[in-house]
């Protein structure tokens, strides 16, 4: 190889001028430490004479399991092994099922790994590592023993309790969450289903009881702030448009869907907000439509509709026009249009009629009758 000089003179950076070997040629310099091959080679950083002060700082290459590592303060802080597993505070893959589950960085005495999985189901991932009750690590067993990691461009996240069985005990994960490659974000599952002919959703939920099926939503204020569910509708094609909508479009709408033993596609009922009237600047015209379906069908139609008109409200059943002027209009097909029934057999009132003057007739039932009661009585006239 090349002939190598030693220079003692002062050169380089001062504060380590002390030896510089230097290649006459000009070519590349090195230096190699040969050891057998169960031995090691160790570059030591010391402050003392005596103890651990003869090692505070190594650079080391073990032959005999083929890794490198470093110390500080004389204790090994991070450890490359022959794999390319990278272990900082901790010796990479010593509590986990194989070798191959992670191939980049495994950090603490329990902490995190990141990590990329190997053959067939190459992934990289993230992972938790912690100390289990009792004595010893536990592992988290799921093949590549992810919390987070990515599988075929999706997103998984996994969960899984705590095990106090011990050393090597194995954590059951449990997968509570998938952001997929379409950005929708699917919880308590790894697909979305078509549910009242939608078959793709932003954010799809299932569980197997009422909580994990469950949406909490609650405002803790000191005022008369309110937690909301909020619909927003524009004409716009793109994010953040503002188009203004027309008269009858749908501003929102709830859904409310059942199994029909092959599918989730039949709608049972919904409720629809829509644009009641012309909008325009800071007017915003608007109606509750009720649709429900009756037995034999899969599609609901309009039953009821709650608008306004000037100051008054306006409620429709089985109509979508106001019967001369009413507040409520309602149509029939043979049935009963307003029924009304009494909790007992004595005397009940019914309906009461009033103005600003307070009440000015009512009717009312007893037991076999019904009687109808006004403040004109034909005796004082």
């Amino acid at each position: 190889g090349s002939s190598l000089s030693f220079v003692f003179l002062p050169e380089g950076n001062a504060s380590g001028d002390d030896l510089t070997i230097q290649a006459n040629d000009g070519g590349a310099a090195g230096i190699t430490l040969r050891s057998d091959t169960d031995e090691g080679g160790r570059i030591f950083f010391s402050d003392g004479t005596s103890g651990a002060d003869e090692y505070r700082g190594v650079v080391g290459y073990s032959h005999g399991t083929n890794y490198m590592y470093f110390s500080t303060d004389a204790t090994e802080r991070l450890r490359i092994d022959s794999s390319g597993h990278m272990g900082l505070g901790v010796t990479p893959n010593s509590n986990w099922p194989s070798n191959d589950d992670f191939k980049a960085l495994q950090i603490g005495t329990g902490a995190c790994v990141f990590g990329r999985g190997s053959g067939d189901d190459d992934r990289a991932g993230l992972a938790a590592n912690y100390y289990a009750t009792g004595s010893g690590n536990a592992y988290l067993a799921n093949g590549h023993a992810n919390l987070i990691y990515l599988n075929d461009g999706n997103i998984d996240f996994y969960t899984a309790a705590e095990n106090s069985s011990g050393a090597g005990a194995a954590l059951t994960l449990s997968q509570i969450l998938r952001m997929n490659t379409s950005g929708n974000l699917l919880i308590g599952t790894t697909s979305a289903r078509d549910i009242g002919g939608l078959s793709v959703q932003r954010i799809h939920l299932e569980g197997t009881d009422g909580g994990s099926s469950s949406i909490g939503i609650v405002n803790n204020q000191n005022s008369s702030g309110r937690a909301s569910l909020r619909f927003g509708k524009s004409r716009g094609t793109s994010a953040n448009s503002n188009t203004v909508v027309q008269n009858g479009d749908a501003l929102g709408e709830v859904v409310f869907c059942g199994s029909d033993g092959t599918d989730m596609t039949p709608v049972g009922a919904s409720i629809v907000a829509e644009v009641n009237g012309a909008p325009g600047g800071n007017d915003m015209p608007g109606r509750l439509v009720f649709k429900a379906t009756t037995d034999g069908g899969q599609s609901p139609a309009e039953r009821m509709r709650i608008g306004a008109s000037g100051s008054h409200a306006e409620i429709f059943m089985n109509c979508t026009e106001t019967f001369t002027g009413a507040m409520l209009s309602l149509q029939t097909n043979g049935t009963t249009g307003i029924g009304i029934k009494a909790g007992a057999t004595n005397g009940q009132r019914h309906i009461s009629f009033r103005n600003p003057n307070g009440e000015v007739g009512s009717i009312h039932t007893d037991g076999s009758s019904t009687v109808y009661y006004t403040s004109s009585d034909y005796r004082l006239k």
